[in-house]
């Protein structure tokens, strides 16, 4: 059952996002969203499919599932979910603070080629007083927009960025940012990955050799450098392509690439399928 939705339309465009809270007693069929899911799990416990692959939830876990990602619910127990579909470019045009976050880009831009490499874009609230404050902030958004009292505009998007500071603060980044060495590359991975970035810079900024650079970092992101930025260029392009109509040409500009020719088949390898048959698979409601 669904509490409420803090949202107008059945599409999200410009900074809407959608959150609704629900109590599942049977399992979920398979089904997918046009864009990026945040989920917390506020109760119970089930076993979370995603393309295939099983994962155990219950109370406390939050994980982001990529768009178009098929995923299902087995082995339902008083599941209670906070779902949140938002359009990651579309948020950042408007909220650019969160842009300068790397923890951001972890949790929602960057995954693995599948779902088995995707374990850093879960993890469990361990606080058990931080859980109750995501908790009751869920549930002050959804009320707000449920009661319409004055100013509930206003209010409601105050709360939502504070459930999402308080979620990014409690997500370990120190699980793949093991080594202090990285942090600052990272974090001008996160605010330039569009631009055209060369390993010898990042190695410079992490005080390591080329080598060594490369070789502490694939430990770590089991990527390489360039395959990281790679994939952070097309979670970028896939948002662009579902959240607005710009042309293949301008959308591969925007994400990094130098060409719509080479855009287009880096995309087609992480996707199997073109920009175009992405896009047009992705025209389509929102589905919950």
């Amino acid at each position: 059952m669904n509490i409420s939705y803090y949202i107008k339309k059945s599409n999200l465009d410009e900074n809407e996002i959608v959150i609704n809270i629900g109590t599942h007693e049977k399992a979920v069929s398979l089904h997918n969203h046009s864009h990026t899911e945040l989920t917390i799990v506020l109760g119970g416990s089930a076993i979370h499919e995603i393309e295939g692959h099983p994962f155990s939830i219950s109370q406390g876990d939050v994980y982001v599932v990529p768009p178009e990602s098929n995923h299902r619910y087995t082995d339902v127990h008083d599941l209670t979910l906070c779902d949140i579909l938002i359009s990651v470019p579309t948020f950042l045009k408007y909220n650019s603070i969160f842009d300068l976050l790397p923890s951001f880009h972890e949790l929602f831009l960057q995954f693995g080629t599948s779902p088995e490499l995707n374990r850093f874009n879960r993890f469990h609230i361990e606080d058990e007083s931080d859980f109750q404050f995501v908790r009751e902030l869920c549930y002050r958004v959804l009320n707000e927009y449920h009661q319409k009292p004055p100013g509930y505009k206003i209010v409601s998007s105050h709360y939502f960025a504070a459930l999402l500071s308080c979620l990014l603060r409690s997500f370990p980044t120190s699980t793949k940012i093991n080594d202090f060495r990285l942090h600052t590359a990272i974090e001008y991975i996160s605010i330039h990955y569009i631009e055209k970035i060369s390993i010898r810079d990042l190695s410079r900024l992490s005080s390591l050799s080329e080598r060594q650079f490369y070789r502490l970092f694939k430990s770590i992101y089991g990527l390489s450098p360039v395959q990281y930025i790679k994939q952070l260029r097309i979670s970028h392009a896939a948002q662009l392509l579902i959240t607005t109509d710009l042309s293949l040409s301008r959308i591969a500009i925007q994400s990094g690439f130098p060409d719509q020719s080479l855009f287009s088949k880096q995309f087609s390898e992480y996707y199997h399928m073109s920009p175009r048959e992405f896009r047009q698979s992705s025209r389509k409601p929102i589905q919950s």
